[in-house]
């Protein structure tokens, strides 16, 4: 059942996928043409604005209760808060999700921000990632990546962090994000990037030539697989991929289709497997200095 649940989505991607033009290679180019002018009555996603990204700060001095806005071309008001000489942590989500409370990816930066000694960054892009026909975010990852890479230079800028310091962490559709970020990072090569069960649709199935992360955006890049086979990428893609219960669905302590029948498609696919990543990648009992400090 399961598989027929995947290929809807990836139907709707088929339909579409002869509007879209591949993407231009050229770095720093956040207007990300999308379609080919050619086609007749399709209208382009809108190019993206910086400030439609929300970042907010948090570390151990402030706590997991007040996180601070950084607006994009005022990277500078960070250092009222910024904690010098620490790393950095950067988190993104997926397709239909922000940055709205601290499950999924975000529980990592409260897990940071518990165990301290890191400069913490969360990126919002639920304007783009929350549009329910997901050809729409997946082409705009590109775009995303370059405006959250424009971000972080000028943040290197104004706080002096090496670029080996920074690790970079996206889920789903957030991970191709992150690797776009890498790719168009200029100040240095980012250190690490971790990419959780990075989004297939348009990537590895039914591929409309996206560019995905890969090991080329960081100087280390490690890949979780959970959903493999269905809408997470199932190929290794970094310089370490890891497996749980092989990397494919449905993984152990999901929740049954059958009990979710009624439950829309999208949130199913979202909230089950695709989202087990998160207990492989950072289960709360392993949340020692030791093990977040790498």
């Amino acid at each position: 059942m399961m598989i027929y649940l995947t290929i809807l989505i990836l139907f709707g991607i088929h339909i579409v996928k002869v509007h879209i033009k591949a993407l231009d290679q050229e770095d720093g180019n956040t207007t990300n043409e999308l379609y080919s002018s050619e086609q007749e009555g399709i209208k382009p996603p809108e190019s993206i604005n910086e400030a439609d990204l929300k970042f907010l700060y948090s570390n151990s001095d402030l706590g997991n209760g007040k996180r601070i806005p950084i607006a994009s071309g005022n990277e500078s008001s960070i250092l009222d808060y910024w904690i010098q000489d620490l790393p950095l942590k950067v988190t993104t989500h997926g397709w239909l999700s922000s940055d709205k409370n601290n499950s999924g990816v975000f529980a990592i930066n409260a897990a940071y921000v518990d165990v301290g000694g890191f400069n913490v960054i969360s990126v919002d892009w639920s304007s783009i990632a929350n549009d329910p026909k997901y050809p729409v975010p997946a082409v705009l990852t590109k775009a995303v990546g370059v405006a959250i890479a424009n971000f972080l230079d000028r943040l290197v800028d104004v706080t002096g962090i090496d670029s080996s310091d920074i690790h970079l962490i996206g889920h789903s559709l957030g991970a191709h994000v992150v690797g776009s970020c890498g790719y168009h990072f200029k100040s240095g090569k980012i250190g690490r990037i971790t990419g959780l069960d990075p989004a297939a649709p348009g990537y590895e199935t039914i591929t409309v030539h996206l560019p995905h992360l890969n090991k080329k955006d960081a100087q280390f890049v490690d890949i979780i697989h959970t959903s493999g086979g269905t809408i997470g990428f199932f190929k290794s893609i970094g310089h370490v991929d890891f497996f749980p219960n092989s990397g494919s669905a449905p993984q152990p302590g999901c929740y049954s289709l059958f009990k979710l029948l009624d439950f829309s498609i999208y949130r199913y696919l979202l909230c089950t497997k695709h989202q087990r990543i998160f207990s492989y990648c950072f289960p709360t009992k392993l949340l020692t200095e030791k093990s977040l400090n790498h």
